[in-house]
């Protein structure tokens, strides 16, 4: 098969791509949403039993997936270490422009959950530089296998609906092109398909130019993951856990509901001669009888059985072990993901102060692996984009800030800033590295705090000097 070239051929190659991945991330979007799998029943009762299944579905996925997002929080930008310089003011204008600490934070999440974060930098039609996460439903880059920062080519597509067209952009290297299709009967389907139909656009989209180019973190796979890519999401390897909880969790409501509704059997009934009286075929009215039918094995299924029948009634059972097997999965899904089993069992937080740091060490060093990756990624989005806005800057100018993972609440801060200014930390120290302060955040600080010291100074009531009585000796 001869290498993609022209951009009409890295759309074919890209869409395919696009198409063969779809299914897979639709379905770690439903784990991270809350709508895995359904725990396995008999095919007789899965329709009566549906809406009794999907209550057994505990989002552990979406909840490891927040525990990790929520550390990782963008505070600014800088050039060269300024926040005031000319190029600075300009990243600061992209930053709100694109409103990135939003951008940042649905592409942390899309990484955490389907294993690839991704921007696009480009110029708007107003000559503005902008920057915007894309979702891996609809784009999908080439990166160089040599260089994983580099990539050659990328495809984003989306739906108009109001125009009933779907469009492709697609860009290699410096050049750019539009695609589009009219929206058909198939591909209104559920599942949007990238693949084929495309024309080339009569006119260019205003929004997007030859200057855009593609950004992607990609989360690093493991040696057991089969899935076309290089990536994995952060709980798909426990992927068989999550099922396992929510079957013991199935396993432990159909028992809580047996006992409010008894399971019942039927008993064989001898007559007078001793022989065991057969259930009958047929109705009152001659129609047969579909005894897999009549006797579901449902929660609140009432029999109506013919005279003459014994029934048997099961007795109470203990789900206490089944309430300890699911905690028990939950503890194995967090341990395998490496994340602190507090966030899931608040009485898991009930531990020493020393089980606690151990609890959160696994969850700060995957925070902060997370941070570097993306971190990366937006300094080169950024740099690129404060390029197209013909400003001087290279690799390795620009930094986009981020909190500390360690420190990101408002209680960690303080705590942390208390045990700083006990060891002779500087307030400038303090500002910077705990509480997560920006350049301008630190001066404006500094500057309310003496502001409201020369107020208190001058709502000091004013001291009258008192003069002390001469003694005889001095007279």
């Amino acid at each position: 098969m001869a290498a993609p070239v022209t951009t009409a051929d890295w759309l074919t190659v890209l869409a395919k791509r696009l198409d063969d991945r779809l299914p897979r991330i639709s379905r770690l979007r439903a784990y991270a949403s809350g709508h895995a799998d359904l725990p396995e029943m008999s095919e007789n009762t899965r329709e009566s039993w549906e809406k009794f299944q999907r209550k057994a579905i505990t989002n552990v996925a979406g909840l490891a997936v927040e525990t990790v997002g929520s550390r990782i929080k963008p505070l600014g930008v800088t050039v060269k270490g300024s926040s005031d310089s000319p190029e600075a003011i300009a990243a600061h204008a992209i930053y709100r422009r694109s409103q990135l600490w939003t951008q940042i934070e649905d592409a942390t999440r899309d990484r955490l959950t389907c294993d690839t974060g991704a921007f696009l930098a480009g110029l708007r039609a107003d000559g503005k530089a902008l920057i915007t996460r894309e979702r891996p439903e609809w784009f999908i880059a080439d990166v160089d296998p040599a260089d994983a920062r580099t990539v050659r080519a990328s495809l984003k597509a989306w739906r108009d609906e109001s125009q009933a067209q779907d469009y492709a952009f697609v860009v290699v290297g410096g050049t750019a092109q539009l695609f589009s299709r009219p929206i058909s009967r198939y591909r209104m389907s559920r599942e949007f398909r990238v693949s084929g139909g495309w024309q080339p656009a009569a006119e260019a989209d205003d929004r997007l130019g030859p200057g855009q180019l593609a950004f992607v973190s990609t989360r690093k796979a493991g040696e057991n993951i089969t899935h076309a890519g290089c990536g994995v999401g952060l709980f798909e390897p426990s992927i068989p856990t999550i099922d396992r909880l929510h079957k013991g969790k199935l396993e432990r409501m159909v028992t809580a509901a047996m006992q409010a509704f008894r399971q019942r059997a039927l008993k064989p009934v001898k007559d007078a001669t001793g022989q065991v009286v057969s259930l009958p075929t047929h109705d009152s009215d001659g129609n047969e009888i579909d005894w897999g039918t009549v006797l579901s094995a449902a929660p609140g299924a009432i029999w109506d059985l013919p005279i003459p029948i014994d029934i048997w009634e099961s007795e109470t059972t203990d789900i206490r072990p089944l309430l300890e097997a699911e905690k028990q999965d939950a503890r194995d899904f967090f341990a395998e993901l490496q994340l602190p089993v507090s966030v899931f069992t608040p009485e898991g937080a009930n531990q020493s102060a020393t089980g606690a740091d151990v609890a959160t060490d696994g969850l700060f060093e995957i925070a902060k692996k997370e941070l570097d990756d993306i971190q990366a990624t937006v300094n080169d989005a950024m740099t690129r984009a404060l390029q197209l806005e013909g400003l001087d800057v290279e690799d390795g100018d620009v930094e986009v800030l981020f909190e500390n993972v360690e420190r990101v609440s408002t209680q960690e801060k303080m705590a942390a800033a208390v045990q700083a200014k006990g060891a002779g930390m500087s307030k400038r120290y303090i500002m910077r590295e705990i509480m997560g302060m920006n350049p301008d955040q630190m001066r404006q600080e500094e500057s309310d705090y003496n502001a409201e010291v020369i107020l208190g100074v001058l709502a000091a009531p004013a001291q009258t000097p008192t003069r002390q009585a001469a003694t005889s000796g001095n007279a």
